[in-house]
C-alpha cells in the first residue's frame, strides 16, 4: 500500500490504518463489481438474448456489431474516466487551485516523462486487450473470452514478481492464493468441457 503523499498535501493522517484498508477494500470490491458486469452487458448488446432491440425477425439477432458496441463502450469509458478523474483531482488539489485546467496541468506535467509514457502505454494495452477480447468473444462466446482474461492470475503473478507483494505474507494467505488458482483452473476445465459438449 504505497500512498504517495506529496509535500503539498496538507492532510492529517489521523485515521487508523484498519479504517483506511477497509475503505480501500470496499472501493476495490466496488470496482470489481463494475468490471464483472461489463462483459455480460457487452454480450447483451451484441447478442441481444432478451430481444430488447424489438427486432423479432426470422430468428434474427437484433444486436449490434462488435465494432459498433466497442466504439460506444470506448466512448462511454472515456467520458466516465474524464469525469471521475476530474472529481478525484479536484479533491486532491483542494488547497491549491480552483480551475480544472490547472489540475490537469499540475498532474499531467509535473510528473516524470517515463511515468507519463507508462500511463499512455497502459491505455493502449487496455484498448488492444478490449478489442481482442470482444473479437474473441464474438467467435468463442463472451463467457469464454471473459474467463480467458484471467485477471486474478495475471494480477497476482505481477504483484509477486514485479511489485514484491506477498513477501511477508502468512501461510494462510498463500493457501488462499493457491485456492484461487485451483478454483480458476477448475473453471477453465468446466468451460472447456461445456464447449466440447
Amino acid at each position: 500500500h504505497h500512498h504517495h503523499h506529496h509535500h503539498h498535501h496538507h492532510q492529517s493522517n489521523d485515521a487508523p490504518a484498519t479504517t483506511t484498508s477497509q475503505t480501500g477494500l470496499l472501493i476495490a470490491a466496488l470496482g470489481g463489481l463494475c468490471f464483472g458486469f461489463f462483459s455480460p452487458a457487452f454480450n447483451i448488446a451484441v447478442n441481444d438474448p432478451f430481444h430488447w432491440s424489438g427486432n423479432d425477425g426470422d430468428g434474427d439477432s437484433g444486436g449490434m456489431s462488435v465494432g459498433k458496441a466497442n466504439m460506444l463502450f470506448a466512448t462511454a469509458f472515456a467520458c466516465a474516466s474524464i469525469c471521475s478523474n476530474t472529481i478525484l483531482l479536484k479533491l486532491y488539489c483542494r488547497q491549491e487551485e480552483s480551475v480544472v485546467g490547472l489540475y490537469y496541468y499540475y498532474y499531467c506535467y509535473s510528473i516524470e516523462k517515463y511515468a507519463r509514457l507508462g500511463a499512455i502505454s497502459a491505455g493502449c494495452l487496455c484498448a488492444l486487450g478490449n478489442v481482442l477480447q470482444f473479437q474473441g468473444g464474438a467467435i468463442a462466446g463472451f463467457a469464454c473470452a471473459d474467463l480467458v482474461q484471467a485477471y486474478p492470475l495475471v494480477g497476482t503473478i505481477w504483484d509477486i514478481y514485479a511489485f514484491g507483494e506477498f513477501q511477508k505474507a502468512t501461510t494462510q494467505t498463500y493457501m488462499l492464493l493457491g485456492c484461487m488458482y485451483l478454483a480458476y483452473a477448475a473453471g477453465v476445465v468446466m468451460l472447456a468441457k461445456s464447449v466440447a459438449m
